[in-house]
């Protein structure tokens, strides 16, 4: 009998079929995790962004406070009024510091005064939220 020389050398299509489609799906979860990363990225750093913002305000009406003498905070306008003019007032979401645009996407600004004690909240529409009360002398 004769014997046909069989040369197993090189790969089926079967086999290179199913390379490509396991690598397609390893590709396909590679590029699922990256988007899936990129846009946590985006959110804290925006959320970041939010909280250094009402971070700056806290911290520029607390310098205020504590250099100038308030003369008025205005529930209804939501204005705190120092007696040298200088104010800071939320407008539509937006602080405004002498009439100026200062920090927007703001929820929540209110002041309160009792006696010698100033407390102060701001809160961004992220949910960044600052607190603190201030001891006028």
């Amino acid at each position: 009998m004769l014997k046909i020389p069989r040369n197993e050398k090189g790969i089926t299509l079967v086999e290179l079929l199913a390379v490509f489609v396991i690598s397609g799906i390893v590709v396909l979860l590679i590029i699922g995790i990256h988007i899936y990363t990129q846009k946590q990225f985006q959110n804290q750093s925006e959320q970041a962004l939010k909280l250094t913002d009402v971070t700056i305000a806290m911290k520029e009406i607390t310098k205020d406070i504590r250099s100038k003498d308030i003369d008025y905070w205005d529930e209804d306008d939501q204005k705190l009024k120092f007696e040298d003019e200088k104010y800071y007032q939320l407008i539509d979401e937006t602080l405004f510091k002498n009439g100026s645009p200062y920090i927007y996407d703001i929820e929540v600004f209110h002041v309160e005064i009792v006696e010698d004690e100033v407390t102060i909240e701001i809160k961004s529409e992220s949910g960044q939220q600052l607190e603190t009360t201030l001891v006028v002398r």
